[in-house]
């Protein structure tokens, strides 16, 4: 598992294609071809188990959503935990 001592984490998150998305915007946006032409409706940033985001450090990335689940105390808190998950 990569380490994550930082307190701020640059994310990587996920397009959504769902079929009333738009082919253009989003990828424009974020930079990326849309060479597949997939219609891209929405981008998630979050810890859905779905479509988590991802942590990015160096070269490596780790799933929100794990990271949460390997400690919720350090990264929500045990009362945040409880009431989402």
């Amino acid at each position: 598992m990569m380490s994550v001592d930082a307190k701020i984490f640059k994310l990587k998150g996920k397009v959504q294609n769902y079929a009333w998305g738009g082919y253009e915007y989003i990828p424009a946006l974020l930079g990326f071809k849309n060479e597949d032409q997939k219609p891209c409706a929405e981008y998630w940033m979050g810890a859905h188990p779905s479509a988590s985001s991802e942590i990015m450090n160096g070269n490596e990335s780790l799933s929100l959503y794990q990271l949460i689940q390997g400690s919720p105390d350090t990264y929500i808190t045990q009362k945040v935990y409880q009431r989402v998950c």
